[in-house]
């Protein structure tokens, strides 16, 4: 919430930056199956139900004239230093915001929780990506539904976090 208040008073400071609402960004470039369930803070809760697609996003800028998504992460100085590009997971993030939104040009902040030192890193998101990363993978998830079959076990149990059977997962 502090950085995002920050950025949304920089118009205030002389930067040609604005704020963007999600929910006014599409009413004005509507995306085909994407509405605003519910805004928290200055995050808003967006849907697609083309794409079956549920997501929290921190925000929308406009910056110089050309809007951008703008996603908040926090992580251990550990973490933080090592850091030299945006994390696999978050591009296919910055994919999935993207598609959704219409929007190709994705901001990361990273903020390391301990000392607060910030760095930033752009996600230029093409149709590659957007085929790749989230349409193909939803289509080849929709295929395992239609065809009754169990898609092969993950091996990486981070992507078990929220997923509603990891209980039922573990005993096979």
């Amino acid at each position: 919430v502090r950085i995002q208040t920050w950025i949304s008073k920089m118009k205030l400071a002389g930067y040609d930056c604005e704020w963007v609402d999600v929910e006014k960004y599409l009413t004005k470039y509507p995306v085909n199956g994407t509405h605003v369930t519910n805004k928290k803070g200055m995050e808003t809760h967006c849907k697609n139900d083309i794409l079956n697609l549920s997501f929290m996003t921190d925000g929308i800028i406009k910056y110089n004239g050309i809007y951008y998504i703008v996603e908040i992460k926090t992580e251990s100085v550990y973490k933080y230093q090592s850091q030299t590009e945006p994390f696999p997971d978050h591009i296919v993030q910055a994919t999935c915001y993207s598609t959704a939104l219409g929007i190709d040009k994705v901001i990361f902040i990273y903020e390391d929780r301990n000392l607060c030192n910030k760095k930033a890193y752009l996600v230029n998101v093409t149709e590659d990506m957007k085929q790749q990363l989230v349409v193909g993978k939803i289509e080849e998830v929709e295929n395992y539904v239609r065809d009754d079959i169990v898609p092969p076990k993950t091996d990486n149990l981070k992507h078990c976090s929220y997923c509603n059977y990891k209980d039922v997962c573990k005993i096979y």
